[in-house]
């Protein structure tokens, strides 16, 4: 007997209260998750689509978590290879993870097919709230198109002012912000993922 009737049962429509994502609780999958399973099929059927881009989805993933997981990359690809030493030696991921802290959801799954768009939030890059370096992270599993998604800074709730979104890794600069905006727009390639920090400009 198929189990898609008692699937579709379980699923329901939210109900969107209008709530600051910085009063919500970070999202952590639980081993006993019933959603683990297809989380985890997506993110290895994408790498054996293409092994060359496990490792820096491995890697972005593991810090929007909290925990780096290993994501089956094959380091006899050269590629596989080359990112690997990038981005597990990289001192700002080393830094991040002597004190790791997941994010909150920004957009789900939708469907269980594996083109899926995902954005998670981190509010504070540091644990306490010392920090005033928010983090996004974007996933774009589609092969075919890019991922645009959309930011109000009411919905980061920061509040208005000039900003530097700076590339997390890389530290490569992204876009502004301008003191008179009020939204942000990131453009993720297609099978690629960003993690971005907001860096407020004070002037």
């Amino acid at each position: 007997m198929s189990s898609n009737a008692d699937t579709k049962e379980d699923i329901v429509t939210a109900t969107d209260r209008g709530e600051s994502t910085a009063t919500m609780e970070p999202l952590l999958i639980g081993e006993t998750s019933r959603h683990r399973g297809k989380l985890t099929d997506m993110a290895l059927e994408l790498a054996h689509t293409d092994p060359s881009i496990a490792t820096g989805f491995g890697v972005h993933s593991g810090l929007a978590m909290g925990s780096i997981l290993g994501d089956g990359s094959d380091f006899r690809q050269p590629l596989a290879a080359e990112r690997a030493k990038k981005f597990l030696d990289n001192p700002s991921i080393c830094a991040f993870f002597s004190h790791p802290r997941a994010f909150t959801p920004l957009q789900f799954a939708d469907g269980d097919s594996f083109d899926q768009q995902l954005a998670f939030y981190l509010k504070t890059n540091a644990p306490g709230g010392k920090s005033d370096t928010p983090l996004l992270a974007l996933f774009n599993f589609s092969d075919k198109q890019e991922f645009k998604k959309p930011f109000t800074l009411e919905t980061l709730d920061l509040p208005k002012g000039k900003y530097l979104l700076k590339d997390f890794m890389t530290d490569t600069v992204l876009g502004a912000i301008e003191k008179d905006q009020d939204a942000i727009s990131l453009t993720v390639p297609e099978k690629d993922a960003y993690l971005v920090k907001i860096i407020p400009i004070k002037e």
